[in-house]
């Protein structure tokens, strides 16, 4: 993906952080959580019901629950399963779809600078409690998601669905042939990196 710094100026948007059980995001980048939970042998109303969480919450990607619950819902799912990388598993299966308004906004785009722009810049229409963030320094774009919540669990299960979907993001954007340089995790590497 080659990107010329003045086609994509620096786009940064930060917020200051808010009070955990008040930020919002909408459930669509986790949608997939019940199948998930069915994949790995488990029945999804049982483990979410363990959480007080109503397995019809998935059935509408625009409900919003809080960014705390979003958190809590990885983590449990996590350790109910056994799956240290559920948060990827989820994150998979995301892409533009899971973004609802802000997607749309970047998939209609017409280049993949002014779609990046737009996903930046709109992002918080989508969540509350985290941000994207896209820096350029010659034909290096560098995509970033930063968590703005303070004490949330599951931290490594968020940032891996994160990463994940902004994987398949820019895959849809940039085309079956874009490679990434890198991709970062902000945790250790797993044990079994299988």
């Amino acid at each position: 993906m080659q990107i010329k710094s003045a086609q994509l100026p620096v786009a940064n948007r930060t917020f200051a952080p808010v009070e955990q059980e008040l930020a919002t995001v909408r459930i669509g980048p986790i949608c997939a959580v019940p199948d998930v939970l069915r994949s790995l042998g488990q029945d999804p109303t049982v483990v979410l019901g363990e959480i007080g969480i109503d397995p019809r919450l998935f059935d509408d990607p625009d409900n919003l629950i809080s960014y705390a619950a979003r958190a809590r819902i990885l983590g449990h799912c996590a350790a109910k399963t056994g799956c240290r990388h559920f948060g990827l598993l989820i994150g998979e299966r995301g892409g533009l779809q899971g973004f609802g308004v802000v997607g749309l906004l970047a998939r209609y785009s017409i280049d993949v600078a002014t779609a990046l722009q737009r996903l930046v810049r709109f992002f918080h229409l989508h969540t509350r409690g985290s941000g994207v963030s896209l820096s350029v320094a010659g034909e290096l774009a560098t995509l970033r998601y930063d968590i703005h919540q303070p004490n949330v669990e599951a931290v490594e299960q968020l940032g891996e669905a994160a990463v994940a979907a902004m994987f398949n993001v820019l895959r849809s954007l940039c085309g079956s042939d874009w490679r990434p340089i890198e991709i970062r995790f902000a945790h250790r590497a797993p044990r079994d990196l299988q």
